[in-house]
Parts: C-alpha cells; sequence; structure tokens
C-alpha cells in the first residue's frame, strides 16, 4: 500500500515539473504534427509532400497556432517569480518538517557487540561426511 503511494506521488511529481518545464508544449506539438502529417498525407499524392506541408513552418493547424501562442504567451507575460532557493523551501520544509519528528526520537545506530555475527561463542557445525 506505501510503495503504491510513493510511486503515485513520484508520478505525480514527475507530471507537475514536466508541465512546468513546458513539456506538455512539446507533447502537444507533436501530437499536432502527427496528426497533420497524417491528414495531409491522406490528401497529398506523397508522404514526402504531406511532411514538406507539415513541417515548413507555412501550413499551420489551429492546435499548432494555439500551441505557439500558448509558448510565446508564458515567456512575454512572465509570472512574477521567486527564485529557485525559495521553490525549494517551499516544497522541502513541510516535508522535513513531517518527517522531522519521526526521525528524532529513539534511532541510534547499532553497537558492534550486538550484533548477532559477532556475539556467537560457538564453532560452526561439522559438514557430514558424504558417503560416496
Amino acid at each position: 500500500m506505501l510503495i503504491g503511494f510513493h510511486r503515485l506521488l513520484a508520478i505525480l511529481l514527475l507530471a507537475v515539473l514536466a508541465c512546468g518545464s513546458g513539456a506538455h508544449l512539446a507533447a502537444l506539438q507533436v501530437t499536432a504534427w502527427g496528426a497533420m502529417l497524417w491528414n495531409y498525407s491522406a490528401s497529398e499524392s506523397s508522404v514526402a509532400e504531406a511532411a514538406r506541408k507539415t513541417f515548413d513552418g507555412e501550413h499551420p493547424c489551429k492546435l499548432c497556432t494555439r500551441i505557439k501562442d500558448a509558448s510565446h504567451g508564458s515567456q512575454s507575460n512572465p509570472v512574477k517569480s521567486v527564485d529557485a532557493a525559495k521553490r525549494i523551501d517551499l516544497i522541502v520544509l513541510p516535508v522535513a518538517e513531517s518527517i522531522g519528528p519521526r526521525l528524532r526520537g529513539g534511532f541510534s545506530y547499532p553497537h558492534p557487540g550486538d550484533v548477532f555475527a559477532s556475539s556467537r561463542n560457538e564453532a560452526p557445525p561439522v559438514p557430514v561426511p558424504i558417503v560416496g
């Protein structure tokens, strides 16, 4: 149960990081290019002509123009961002505060004399002879 929760949390964190870095726009652009290539290859005589029309930039589809607007809009109107150190503090500090009390109480490294193998006094058993 706990492993599944950690895996879900890791996937959610990767999705948030991907969206924050603009990877969702790249994935949408690849999807748009695939759809354009499919549509142009159905209407054109050759796949090479369809690929030329897809990637020349002169025949953008609606999705391509919206992706271009979204990518330029995020650059021209930047949100007042907090510097990277403060962002990390906003994420790490609450997690550390929730984990900290569990780690502080009663943890100590074992002493070498407490290890089971080093406190064994009897000799190891003699192997049983194999009758052959």
